[in-house]
């Protein structure tokens, strides 16, 4: 790893984070001690914090290790079929609950017409 690009990078993530040493090294599972190193360049991270790093943070670990790229990682786009299904199914469910309130508007006004028959026999 490039170290002085390395370094920048990953104060850079902290910062963004928002996140002093000690709050950021608890969400990544790591003492305190152990992340001052990788920023001191003292050593360098294991894979898993690596993997972790692009998990939590959602950081690209091409960008973290050489700059290149770009720093978050971007949703892939979907497969067409894929797509194709999620509208079918949205639709499928969609069509169910317009059915299923239409049915309880019209139980509803039926009980209203009802409640009303029965105050006007009870006048």
């Amino acid at each position: 790893m490039e170290n002085a690009g390395f370094l920048t990078r990953l104060r850079q993530i902290r910062t963004l984070t928002g996140k002093t040493q000690t709050d950021f090294a608890k969400s990544m599972g790591i003492p305190r001690t152990s992340l001052i190193n990788y920023e001191k360049g003292v050593s360098s991270p294991s894979a898993d914090f690596l993997l972790l790093l692009r998990e939590k943070y959602k950081i690209s670990i091409d960008w973290f290790i050489t700059g290149n790229g770009e720093m978050f990682i971007t949703e892939t786009k979907k497969h067409p079929l894929v797509l194709e299904v999620e509208k079918v199914v949205y639709d499928r469910i969609k069509e169910m609950v317009e059915k299923k309130l239409l049915f309880l508007e019209e139980r509803t006004t039926k009980i209203e017409s009802l409640l009303k028959m029965s105050v006007q026999k009870a006048d």
